[in-house]
């Protein structure tokens, strides 16, 4: 009889009670497509994977004839078969489940569907826990199964068992509102902070002297204020129409010369008698820190000339011997000066153990004090500035000093065209009108330039002076201003007055190309930063003389610093108009300084038959 007749007699007939089959092999148990069509068979169990082959062991070899009762407990078992999961709620309560028996388990010779597999007796699913709906308490049947499932949380009979039951929680919720806030106000402060104290650019940074302009003053001829005796004073130095006059131009920092006590001030100023005494013609020390002070509030620093040539050491000194230099540092470090300018360092009373005493008055004030000194081959690595002066008297080629002393000193260069201890710039040029030019070029070498007080306006020594060694310290020509002057009309200055070729509009043209040309050196890298400073590739070099003609007195002068624009340089340093083609080095570029015709500033010009006077200087942003 096959599986179809047997359902048929079960339906026909509830009343018959047993089933003989015969003894001989059963056949194979159709699959569910055999009752159902191929398309009606898939959607009844769509996400079920097809019942794996049966097992050998599986196979039904049946001995004798055996016989299954059908009563009402097996119609209840068949019905509840049918729907597995009718009437089951799942709990919370874990229990492994035991399966006690099947009686329903059929023909042990059919092969079951997957159906029937997923939801049979040899599938074990602990993670599900269920209690029926009927009786809660009681068993629940799976194909002829039984699970016996406890109630919900039974374990959980004593919830004060458990330690953290008994904390603070009120307390807790407090402190951990209050910590949360406290790290998001901190987070908040710190963000601000750190925005606050951005840099404002993206600049490298420096000491100060490597961006800045000295400019030095002779402080007996730069401005009577005080005295009214013909003779410049610190207070004139500090005066509000100097000070004005210093940040029109720029500058950074003020070199005095020597201001201290000598036998005949200012004739012999370079006899000094002492170390931290001011003469009293320049005021008083307190001066000096007046000066110090307004110069800070302007973003000028000071430096001092300070005569070490003075100083006689012995060299049988004992261990108690405090050198002299030594307390002129701390002293004048006390009184809020910048740094010192060593004269007479070259002097031989100084240098027996000169590296030893350049190392000891290092210590005796920080890093930030800057020391310039002459220059002395082996002391580089002990000062901060070697003070070179580029002769231009006889308009010869500048290539080779220039390249030369950097090569020397590495750039720790402190140049100059004109100094207290020289002649004057104007008188030493074959075109006097050519100082601007001059200083516009010193301001485009790598490291610091340093500007002698009048040469901005073409200052000459005056003509009718004996004493050579004061010509070039004439009063400054305040006259082509109507706002300041030298002294009262009344006295007359301690030495006579030099001429300045350039005044009126002429000298406040050249003041703003030096102005202007100052504020490019202290904020552009690539004028003020140098081979050997972090940034630059190794063995690079941020300045070069990229064309130069002696006879024509034109020089062209390249700065630059990676991804910046190239700044360059020419300065027409002849006698005579001249049209040089440069069109070989750079295409074009916008003018960021002309002078003396300003009316070219911020123009785009080509390189090609460039037009210069005697004495003008183009200052251009080329590309990259």
């Amino acid at each position: 009889m096959n599986v179809p007749e047997l359902a048929s007699g079960v339906e026909a007939a509830n009343s018959l009670s047993s089933l003989a089959l015969p003894s001989t092999d059963l056949a194979k148990s159709p699959s569910s497509s055999t009752f159902l069509g191929d398309e009606e068979a898939r959607s009844t169990c769509p996400l079920l994977t097809p019942s794996p082959p049966a097992v050998a062991n599986d196979q039904y070899t049946p001995e004798n004839e055996t016989t299954f009762s059908l009563t009402d407990d097996a119609n209840d078992e068949i019905t509840h078969f049918q729907s597995p999961l009718e009437g089951v709620k799942f709990s919370a309560a874990r229990q492994s489940m035991q399966s006690e028996g099947s009686t329903s388990s059929g023909s042990s010779g059919q092969e079951p569907t997957a159906c029937v597999q997923l939801l049979g007796p040899h599938h074990n699913y602990q993670h599900i826990y269920m209690t029926t709906a009927v009786d809660p308490d009681g068993p629940l049947q799976e194909n002829g199964g039984t699970v016996n499932m406890p109630l919900s949380f039974d374990q959980f009979s004593n919830v004060g068992d458990y330690f953290f039951t008994t904390w603070n929680w009120p307390l807790i919720r407090q402190i951990s509102s209050f910590f949360v806030v406290a790290v998001l106000i901190g987070a908040f402060g710190i963000a601000i902070t750190m925005i606050a104290t951005l840099p404002k650019d993206c600049d490298p940074p420096h000491e100060w002297w490597t961006s800045a302009t000295v400019y030095e003053i002779f402080p007996a001829s730069f401005k009577d204020s005080k005295y009214q005796d013909g003779v410049g004073d610190l207070s004139g130095v500090v005066s509000p129409e100097s000070i004005n006059y210093l940040k029109g131009l720029g500058i950074g920092a003020v070199r005095l010369n020597s201001i201290f006590t000598s036998h005949n001030y200012p004739e012999d100023y370079h006899n000094a008698e002492s170390l931290t005494d001011v003469n009293q013609k320049l005021g008083s020390i307190e001066d000096v820190r007046t000066l110090a002070k307004k110069l800070h509030a302007n973003n000028i620093s000071l430096i001092l000339d300070l005569p070490v040539h003075i100083v006689k050491y012995n060299s049988t000194a004992g261990p108690d011997y405090i050198d002299p230099v030594i307390n002129a540092l701390e002293f004048w470090r006390s009184y809020d000066v910048d740094g010192f300018y060593f004269v007479g360092l070259d002097n031989e009373t100084v240098q027996p153990h000169l590296k030893s005493r350049l190392q000891s008055w290092r210590q005796a004030v920080s890093k930030r004090h800057v020391f310039i000194a002459p220059p002395i081959l082996g002391i580089e690595n002990l000062v901060d500035l070697v003070h070179i002066s580029l002769d231009l008297t006889h308009g010869g080629p500048l290539r080779s000093p220039i390249t030369g002393a950097l090569e020397l000193w590495s750039q720790k260069i402190l140049w100059s065209v004109g100094h207290s201890g020289n002649l004057r710039l104007a008188d030493r040029l074959k075109d006097s009108n050519n100082t601007v030019a001059a200083l516009l070029l010193l301001m485009s070498l790598p490291g610091t330039p340093s500007i002698l007080y009048g040469d901005e306006i073409g200052l000459k020594a005056p003509q009718d002076l004996d004493t050579d060694h004061l010509r070039q310290l004439p009063p400054m020509p305040w006259a082509y201003s109507n706002q300041n002057k030298f002294t009262d009309h009344n006295v007359l200055p301690w030495m006579p007055s030099g001429e300045a070729l350039l005044k009126n509009s002429d000298a406040q043209k050249a003041q703003t190309a030096v102005a202007k040309m100052a504020v490019l050196r202290k904020y552009s890298p690539q004028m003020y930063m140098t081979n050997h400073t972090i940034g630059m590739p190794r063995g690079s070099k941020n300045f070069v003389i990229k064309y130069e003609n002696a006879e024509t007195g034109v020089i062209v002068v390249q700065r630059w610093y990676q991804r910046r624009h190239k700044v360059v340089t020419i300065a027409n340093l002849g006698q005579n108009a001249i049209s040089p083609d440069l069109s070989s080095y750079y295409h074009g570029g916008k003018v960021l300084i002309a002078y003396p015709n300003a009316r070219l500033q911020g123009q785009d010009i080509t390189m090609r038959q460039l037009s210069l006077v005697a004495g003008e200087v183009l200052v251009l942003q080329v590309d990259k």
